[in-house]
């Protein structure tokens, strides 16, 4: 962590101690890590508690690609997730959406598998379809490509995904080479005409 917060080991009591002597809750370090970022790296849920009731950016430093929302739905970590969305962290950084690197955290909760995270995503607000945004960021691909579990595809669908959006190569998902178990989902739903 940075400036006074690096030494605190995940002890919420000393993040609290640093907080009331006016430490620096968003000040970034060299690679533009919030302590909230790396609290929640380091699944530090109650250090990340404090540093956000200390008003802490939920969404971390502009100048970094990944937020904390992404951190945690790379690792799984479901209460980080819980925690930073009931902080108002946007599922969606469109500035760091329009590079498209490193990616959402919707996608990389799929990409690892990480159920309970993609689904409480959706659940808060997190779009499947971004068509309108970036088209060229499709979950549907994503979720063939990684071979997610069927039950990554229900959600899509339910959610209101669109299983017509083509990726950059203009190939849908049902197209890719990749036998599983999402692309079986989704050729079902669509039926023969696809």
């Amino acid at each position: 962590m940075v400036k006074g917060f690096d030494h605190v080991g995940g002890h919420s009591t000393c993040v609290r101690y640093l907080l009331r002597h006016n430490a620096a809750v968003d000040l970034p370090d060299i690679k533009a890590q919030t302590p909230l970022l790396i609290a929640i790296q380091k699944k530090y849920t109650d250090c990340a508690s404090a540093l956000i009731k200390a008003g802490a950016n939920p969404n971390g430093d502009p100048g970094n690609r990944s937020t904390p929302l992404y951190i945690a739905a790379q690792i799984g970590y479901v209460e980080g997730v819980k925690l930073l969305l009931a902080a108002g962290a946007d599922t969606e950084v469109e500035h760091r959406l329009l590079g498209c690197a490193p990616g959402l955290p919707l996608h990389i909760s799929a990409i690892y598998h990480h159920f309970h995270c993609y689904s409480t995503l959706l659940l808060n607000g997190a779009e499947p379809d971004l068509r309108h945004i970036c088209p060229s960021v499709s979950l549907s691909h994503v979720l063939v490509k990684h071979r997610c579990p069927t039950r990554f595809g229900v959600l899509f669908i339910e959610f209101g995904g669109r299983l017509w959006q083509r990726d950059v190569r203009g190939l849908l998902a049902t197209d890719l080479p990749q036998d599983a178990p999402c692309k079986i989902l989704f050729q079902q739903f669509l039926g023969p005409s696809f």
